[in-house]
Formats: structure tokens, sequence, C-alpha cells
């Protein structure tokens, strides 16, 4: 597996435009308009200028009472910017593996000059990255 992920950069894998909400979002809103409704689980929460907040996934909606949807909002259930391990999209894979272990997440944002997203990095993709890449032989 290092042999197969030698010189692969996070940006060579990561989902270049991951889902993202608003912090001020309804949790309601989240769960009928976008988890029910599509293939993310995950969102990553984006200042109005675009910087990162944090990350909201289903787990994060699944603490909350289900008749406190309407009122809570992303913002009161989301993993803030300052919990959260990050990424660089030069960093190299083999790392975030490694950060993958540590904290025990499924998804790492990528970001870039501070709190500015570039995309979302996730366990998946580098199975599939490092599945093809064996079926390869590269």
């Amino acid at each position: 597996m290092e042999r197969t992920l030698r010189g692969v950069r996070v940006r060579d894998v990561m989902e270049s435009d991951p889902a993202s909400v608003s912090p001020n979002e309804s949790v309601a809103n989240l769960v009928h308009e976008r988890l029910m409704r599509g293939e993310h689980r995950t969102f990553l929460v984006r200042h109005d200028d675009g910087g990162l907040a944090g990350i909201v996934t289903l787990a994060d909606v699944r603490r909350v009472p289900r008749d406190d949807w309407e009122s809570a909002r992303v913002t009161d259930i989301m993993t803030r910017f300052g919990d959260l391990a990050t990424v660089g999209p030069d960093d190299e894979v083999e790392s975030a593996l490694k950060l993958f272990q540590t904290r025990g997440v499924e998804q790492l944002p990528v970001v870039a000059e501070g709190r500015r997203i570039v995309g979302l990095l996730t366990r998946g993709g580098i199975s599939r990255l490092i599945e093809t890449r064996l079926r390869l032989g590269v």
C-alpha cells in the first residue's frame, strides 16, 4: 500500500467541489432538503465569505431530538473548525491516512491559506484510488 500511495498528493484524490451548507441553516432543512434528497451524508459548513466554519454529519443530526430540528441550526450541532483535523492540498496521502487513523474520522476537509476550502478527502476516495492502482499495477 505504501508503494501504491508514494508520491500521491491530497489534491490528486480529494473531492474538489464538496457539498456544503450554511451554519445558519436549520437542521430540519438539512435533513429534508439535503440528507433525504442526496447522496451526501457529510457537509462542510461555510461562512458567508467561503471560509470553513466546521463540518456536519448524519451522526451529528442523529444526536438532536426530532422535535428540535426546526429550531436547531447547523452551527449548534457541527464540529467546529478548531476541533477539526484538516489537511492541505499538497500534503501526502500517506500522512493523511495516519491522521484518519489517529483521529478516527472518515473525512478530512482540505484547506489552503487559513480556512479557504479547496476540497474534501475521504477514506472511501483513498480506498478507490488504491484499488484502481492495484488493479492497474501502478
